[in-house]
């Protein structure tokens, strides 16, 4: 009865609780608790195997706790040249310069998820799903290299190789290679055709921004990057721009853009609407 007693508090104790490392193996960790209380109930009283029992349930559990925290990786590009970083997994990103990633490195096997802001050239190595958040959308491959701007307001994915799933607040979009989509708030672009390998990195901030033959969201990103403030739009995003403009002259840059495409703007602080 003793022993009873145990196992059933034992199952009350441990009714909700994860193991760590091994997602589905809570049954074998019960029955090891068990048994340890079975081995050991004919030494100590029972209120003080109780005690021990209940002690190391306590501890696993609040081990993936800690390791939340002690695991936590930062890396920010805080120098003027990409930054190659590798991760657990023999994937590596090229951040550009002010990008920054977040993961959990003792969690690495199990989730493969990366908090990202920048922007970069992600080469992912085949496994279980690898997932990139970003504020506005997140992207989602197994194996494949891709590329990604993300800030607060606007995402930017493009696939290299393999497949890359983007996913906004409500819709979800697949890339084959040489296909991009944008992410606008909860809106997701069409997905459109872009015949570009390898990273694809913004315009110089302090030169002018050239383009030849470039879809007008990816445009429109890199003038957001460079000035420095939202910029709204209802164009057709399968328009593109060639061109030249200069940031540093932002009613200026905003002109020449709008007068592309027949367009008009409305600045505010922080924040630009484009409208035909």
């Amino acid at each position: 009865m003793e022993n009873e007693e145990l196992e059933k508090r034992i199952l009350e104790a441990t009714e909700k609780w994860k193991t760590p490392f091994q997602p589905g193996s809570e049954k074998a960790a019960r029955q090891r608790l068990m048994k340890i209380a079975a081995k050991e109930s004919a030494g100590p009283s029972n209120g003080l195997l109780w005690m021990r029992i209940a002690a190391s349930i306590t501890l696993l559990a609040i081990i993936p706790v800690v390791l939340l925290f002690v695991g936590n990786t930062q890396i920010e590009n805080g120098n003027s040249d990409i930054l190659i970083h590798k991760f657990p997994c023999d994937s590596k990103v090229e951040l550009n310069p002010g990008s920054k990633i977040q993961y959990n490195k003792y969690f690495w096997s199990l989730r493969r998820r990366v908090q990202f802001e920048g922007q970069a050239y992600f080469r992912v190595e085949e496994g279980n799903k690898f997932i990139v958040d970003g504020q506005s959308g997140d992207v989602e491959v197994l194996g494949t290299e891709f590329t990604v701007w993300a800030d607060n307001n606007d995402l930017f994915a493009h696939c290299s190789s393999g497949e890359v799933k983007v996913w906004s607040d409500l819709e979800k979009e697949v890339l084959k290679p040489r296909q991009f989509t944008l992410v606008s708030g909860s809106r997701l672009d069409p997905v459109q055709e872009w015949n570009r390998a390898g990273f694809i990195s913004p315009n110089d901030e302090e030169s002018e921004l050239f383009f030849q033959d470039t879809p007008i969201g990816v445009v429109v990103s890199e003038m957001e990057i460079a000035m420095g403030f939202e910029i709204e739009h209802s164009l057709n995003p399968r328009l593109k721009f060639s061109g030249r403009l200069d940031p540093a002259h932002s009613d200026h840059c905003l002109t020449v853009f709008c007068k592309t495409f027949n367009a008009n703007f409305v600045k505010e602080e922080g924040f630009v609407s484009i409208h035909p």
